[in-house]
């Protein structure tokens, strides 16, 4: 009998568990970090559904600060592998897809914390891989860097970090170039050179009209000036034209903003300093008391002030060279074009909107615009400068221009029927 009765407990026992019984079925949860640890497990040994589930678990039990806290204290720290595995099996991919994305939003997030770029900073004269990890972090933070960067750089007291920090500057590469370029007329000589080796070592052409603005500056020492020429001649080798040191900081800062105009035609997200996480574009200035600060402008408009900026510079420099007034002209017409309804441009403070210059151009200044208009098939810029010759030219300014070719009766033949018509009234008027 008693025999009997252990077989009656033990079958008793399977069928509790068979049934799920919460007394026996029940085990502990798994953690986040366990959860973690499971997703990639599966994943890299093919199992899609169980790392499918871990995965799921895990983004239902943690927020993106969290998650990255998990990732950033596991063995799997750089799970782009997984990742990468995971795309390739359907029953995980969008799970993987999502904690990616999240992931790589939280470091985008606490990368830029200014906290943990001066931490990250000061963990570049430690071990190997504490540097290399802390040189990651400052690239993935990008120009929001640039300010505590040049802070630490110009910082005599905290000379022992400039051997580490130059090089970790230039891994960061492109987005650091145009802060530390819209600083460098301002820096002390010695702060110059070590800015233009930077600058020299990451070899983008947009730092030309800066290195040049200063190398032509008489106050520049004639040490720093050898330092800035070496850089320039450096970044002049990167540049898509033939440009050498007899190049004007004026005609550097022309094409640098024709270049802006040029790249926010076609795609202004494609722009350096362009900011994809908030949509908006970074517009850069330097103060000796303040250091480096950032103007957020919307991503439609970015290229064109930044396009205006170029070619004011160009103007201060050379107050005689009209393709830059044209420039400045037309890119300042076409920000207001593109200025969404809702939105406002904080780094506009000329006192008069943009008809307001076109009209005191004259009507040479106001021809570019149109021709440029026309070229870019952009309908409401021809309209804005068809407008500015109305009401600012008589009939030979119309029809004759000085060294080109028409385009107020070119105007006449383009396809949208409100430019064809503003044209002929204006000729009508006239």
């Amino acid at each position: 009998m008693g025999f009997v009765r252990q077989l009656l407990a033990i079958a008793s026992v399977c069928g509790a568990v068979l049934a799920g019984s919460p007394a026996l079925a029940q085990a502990p949860a798994a953690t986040p970090a366990q959860l973690w640890a499971d997703f990639n497990h599966y994943v890299l040994i093919a199992r899609p559904d169980l790392a499918a589930a871990s995965g799921q678990a895990l983004l239902e039990q943690v927020d993106e600060a969290q998650l990255l806290d998990i990732v950033e204290s596991s063995d799997y720290t750089q799970p782009q592998q997984t990742f990468d595995r995971a795309a390739r099996m359907p029953a995980v991919s969008p799970v993987a897809s999502e904690l990616s994305h999240r992931i790589q939003a939280a470091r985008f997030g606490r990368a830029r914390e200014p906290q943990r770029i001066r931490d990250d900073i000061q963990k570049l004269a430690g071990a190997r891989r504490e540097s290399q990890s802390a040189t990651q972090r400052l690239r993935e933070a990008g120009q929001y860097a640039a300010p505590l960067l040049l802070e630490t750089l110009v910082d005599d007291r905290q000379a022992r970090l400039h051997p580490y920090l130059m090089p970790a500057i230039i891994a960061v590469g492109r987005p650091v170039v145009m802060p530390l370029a819209v600083a460098l007329e301002d820096l002390p000589p010695d702060a110059q050179v070590k800015v233009a080796q930077v600058l020299g070592e990451i070899g983008y052409p947009g730092a030309l009209p800066y290195l040049k603005q200063v190398i032509e500056d008489r106050e520049t020492t004639d040490a720093t000036r050898r330092s800035l020429e070496e850089a320039f001649r450096r970044v002049a080798a990167n540049a898509s034209g033939p440009v050498t040191l007899q190049s004007s900081a004026a005609t550097l800062f022309l094409a640098l903003g024709e270049s802006f105009y040029r790249q926010a035609t076609m795609d202004p997200k494609q722009l350096v300093g362009f900011d994809p996480a908030s949509n908006q574009g970074l517009v850069w200035r330097y103060d000796s008391q303040t250091g480096l600060a950032a103007t957020r402008v919307p991503a439609e408009i970015y290229g064109d002030v930044m396009a205006m900026r170029a070619a004011a510079r160009a103007l201060a420099i050379d107050p005689q060279l009209d393709p830059a007034l044209s420039l400045l002209l037309v890119a300042n017409e076409r920000r207001e074009n593109r200025l969404p309804e809702d939105a406002q441009d904080p780094s506009y403070t000329l006192p008069h909107p943009p008809a307001f210059y076109t009209l005191a151009a004259g009507p040479l200044r106001q021809h570019d615009g149109l021709t440029r208009a026309l070229d870019d098939g952009d309908v409401d810029l021809a309209l804005d400068f068809i407008r500015a010759l109305e009401a600012t030219a008589g009939t030979e300014a119309l029809v004759n221009t000085v060294g080109t070719a028409q385009p107020l009766l070119r105007a006449l033949t383009f396809p949208d029927r409100r430019v064809r018509f503003g044209a002929a009234f204006a000729l009508a008027n006239a």
